[in-house]
């Protein structure tokens, strides 16, 4: 059998303005285990063939929940390498071996892995070892990272030659921010076989030249307009990107004065109305119309349904962006007015009808009859699908026309937690105060902040750390303050993680049901058997306090963390125990899991948490866990708060009282017990129970 080999001295790759250069040896950085090229695959379960079908878009999946898991691919002849890449999908292997063989029966182990942690997925790990000849190569996989499979999208082999760059992507973190704020740039470089490679002598061209600059690659705009930037290393270069840089604020977002939803075409929920387009909240939507009820999808789809903006104030605007979910519009206009009565037409838009999430960015020569408008209307006249349509978020970028500038009165500190610093802020205006400037020169620290309710929470502080602030005032037309005010803010020291190991449990082994406790034997649940697994993940790691492990969680934590410990049965348990120790006071939110339903059963209890200390709760299953199905649960999730950045867990476990006999609630322990009851905190001591504030419950 012979492989296709490439072997052009130079080949040229026209993918998003890529450029390849490099010249190919015979054999090497050729994928042999390609399908196309002869290979042939086989596994103890799954679809084999689809890991060496050269596409990410299919994957190989081993049978749920199994180990060990066999993965083997003959190459059809003997061929010669030295790297196997595996391609990812978040189903991975924290232990596994990589073997070779050239007549199946005697093997050659050439890698093997043990608590492997992997993120970012799809991610291609490159596993490199000496160079060795075989027909056959064996994935073995005998610890899986989640309660599924093992999986993966591509299963390579190859002679890898030294690495060469090959590949580059830019991403910017938004495409579109105002003039004279930071954006920064994802780079990422891979070499010839789609491994990762350090990057170096990274330059950019920004067109036009003077729409701003880039440096550590962050592009800051110094005007207002489209700008296109390319980032290249030597000759390769990355996919080119359009960024708009608008002037002035979002003059729809409903908090800012008196902004807001003035008139709207009927929803089909009230509940979604178009205040929903304006609160700042991708997670809210309007919904303009109903879902179509005939099979008449042309006649389903074609009525009006707008909305109309009072933004408070007289603008000038150059931006408007609509966010859109998937039932879009085909067909839609946007109008502006000074008065709610004559209108004129900004912008007219006409599409393809097909289920879309987009969003729309309209600006420039797009923009018409845009200045001075104080309404603004959407109005959608055709649906893209039968299924109604919808907005998340409706923004409008633009100036008042205004020249008197803002008066700064006073701040004050309010309070501090960590890296936030909490201020309570007042200026004057003829219109309105929009942002405060916060500056700190001698701390590198340069931002500004929206006020909410007249206080402004000041970000990314450094722990044990003195600021001395001035703040100015800026209005809705970009006018700052001459004056400002100083205010002196000491930011407190904290201890990132514990000093001391969690209580010492005190239920009889008997009685218990672990997941997570060096205190007793798990029942199903290994001491290492939990993972990280979800995507916008802060990082994990495990502690160790003279010989008591514990679950550290560090990063801001602004989405779900947790772990899958495998289908457990704990029915007859009465309580789900766990010990918290956050960094900050505030809550975290526990959500133990069954697998009753497709997409999972979460049952989440809020847990009010004082900072630097271990605290211990007893959640009762009856009361607060009533709809969890206690014969599938198989992972717990925990969800943090915007300010926390560090908590840690230790001894969760289900147990119940051996004493049946005895009110179970007074019994839990002999000197104090805490208890989260009906959502609300519980503490018993010597059969007395009081509330959160110490007063006695009757």
């Amino acid at each position: 059998m012979k492989h296709n080999l490439l072997k052009p001295m130079a080949l040229v790759a026209m993918m998003s303005g890529t450029v390849l250069l490099s010249a190919a040896p015979d054999d090497y950085d050729v994928n042999f285990a390609l399908a196309s090229n002869g290979a042939t695959a086989s596994a103890t379960s799954g679809n084999a063939a689809l890991a060496i079908d050269g596409s990410i878009a299919t994957r190989w999946e081993s049978e749920h929940g199994v180990d060990p898991q066999e993965f083997i691919v003959d190459l059809g002849e003997v061929c010669t390498f030295n790297t196997v890449q595996i391609v990812w999908e978040g189903a991975y292997a924290t232990d596994f071996t990589v073997a070779t063989s050239n007549d199946q029966t005697a093997w050659n182990e050439v890698a093997s892995f043990e608590n492997l942690a992997l993120a970012g997925f799809p991610y291609t790990q490159q596993i490199g070892f000496d160079e060795t000849s075989a027909r056959y190569v064996r994935f073995n996989g005998t610890k899986r990272a989640l309660n599924y499979g093992y999986s993966f999208y591509e299963f390579r082999v190859l002679r890898a030659g030294a690495p060469v760059l090959t590949f580059l992507t830019a991403t910017p973190a938004t495409n579109v921010c105002r003039v004279g704020e930071g954006n920064a740039i994802t780079l990422k470089g891979t070499d010839q076989n789609g491994a990762p490679i350090d990057l170096e002598g990274v330059a950019y061209t920004i067109t036009p030249a003077e729409a701003g600059t880039v440096a550590d690659n962050v592009y800051t705009p110094s005007q207002m307009g489209l700008a296109t930037i390319e980032a290249y290393v030597g000759e390769v270069k990355a996919n080119a990107f359009d960024v708009f840089a608008y002037e002035g604020v979002n003059a729809a977002f409903s908090t800012l004065a008196d902004n807001k939803a003035i008139d709207e075409s009927a929803p089909y929920e009230a509940a979604n109305s178009a205040f929903n387009a304006v609160d700042g909240n991708k997670g809210t939507l309007w919904q303009g119309c109903s879902t179509g009820t005939t099979t008449d999808l042309e006649t389903d789809r074609t009525y009006d349904a707008w909305f109309v903006l009072d933004l408070g104030f007289n603008y000038d605007i150059n931006l408007i962006a609509i966010l859109f979910e998937g039932a879009c519009s085909q067909d839609y206009h946007i109008d502006f007015s000074a008065d709610n009565t004559e209108w004129q037409t900004g912008y007219t838009y006409t599409g393809k009808a097909g289920i879309e999430a987009r969003t729309d960015y309209i600006y420039g020569e797009n923009l018409q009859n845009a200045n001075s408008a104080r309404y603004v209307r959407f109005w959608s006249t055709k649906a893209a699908t039968q299924y109604g349509m919808k907005v998340f978020e409706f923004q409008v970028f633009g100036k008042v026309d205004d020249k008197e500038k803002p008066v700064m009165v006073s701040a004050q500190l309010e309070s501090t937690a960590i890296t936030t610093a909490i201020l309570v802020v007042e200026a004057t205006d003829n219109l309105a105060v929009a942002e405060y400037h916060v500056v700190d020169a001698a701390q590198t620290f340069d931002k500004r902040f929206a006020a909410t309710d007249g206080k402004i929470a000041i970000t990314d502080l450094q722990p044990a750390t003195t600021y001395t602030f001035t703040i100015t005032a800026i209005d809705l037309a970009e006018n700052e303050s001459d004056n400002a005010v100083t205010l002196k803010v000491e930011m407190p020291a904290y201890n990132p993680a514990p000093v001391e190991a969690a209580p010492l449990p005190t239920q009889e082994a008997q009685f218990v049901m672990s997941v997570y406790s060096d205190a007793y034997t798990p029942a199903f649940a290994s001491l290492n058997s939990y993972n990280e697994v979800w995507w916008d993940n802060p990082s994990m790691e495990e502690g160790n306090i003279e010989g008591d492990h514990y679950l550290r969680y560090f990063g801001r934590m602004t989405g779900m963390i947790g772990w899958q410990f495998g289908n457990i049965d704990v029915t007859g348990m009465q309580y789900l125990h766990v010990d918290i120790w956050p960094s900050v006071s505030g809550f975290i939110t526990m959500g133990p899991t069954d697998s009753s339903i497709a997409g999972n059963h979460v049952v989440p209890v809020h847990l009010p948490v004082t900072q630097e200390k271990w605290n211990s709760f007893d959640i009762r299953i009856s009361t607060d866990l009533a709809t969890l199905v206690l014969d599938k649960v198989f992972q717990n999730q925990f969800t943090g708060y915007a300010d926390q950045t560090e908590f840690s867990v230790d001894n969760v476990y289900f147990w119940k009282n051996g004493n049946t006999g005895l009110d179970n609630i007074q019994t839990d322990t002999p000197q104090v017990q805490k208890l989260f009851v009906n959502g609300q905190l519980v503490i018993i001591r010597d059969g007395i129970r009081y509330n959160a504030l110490g007063q006695l419950i009757e």
